[in-house]
């Protein structure tokens, strides 16, 4: 008798690790979907971003016709500057007037 319970609880420990297993690997899968407008697009979008260090990034995104450029750091997400799509500067150029305001050359 004793062999017998303890197959039955070898078999039911497996049974939930694959469970688990199948659990984790859809939520890894599946999670990521991004909500899409009806038209099929995303409305927000990743334009370009910048690592400024080891936490810290400057992202350029697109949202309803205009450009957006974000930092963002490990306590808060900061708007830097705002422009209409058509007359938003490129972003490398945005960064090398940067980093000439600052003193620094790229």
């Amino acid at each position: 008798m004793e062999y017998v319970d303890w197959v039955s609880f070898v078999l039911s420990f497996l049974l939930v690790i694959a469970l688990l297993g199948a659990t984790l690997w859809g939520l890894k899968r599946f999670g990521r979907m991004q909500l899409n407008n009806r038209s099929g697009q995303s409305s927000i979008q990743l334009i370009d971003s910048f690592s400024l260090g080891a936490r810290q990034r400057i992202i350029l995104v697109e949202a309803d016709g205009q450009r957006i450029l974000v930092g963002v750091s490990p306590q808060a997400m900061s708007g830097l500057g705002q422009w209409p799509k058509q007359d938003a500067p490129e972003f490398s150029e945005m960064l090398r007037d940067a980093g000439a305001q600052t003193g620094t050359s790229q």
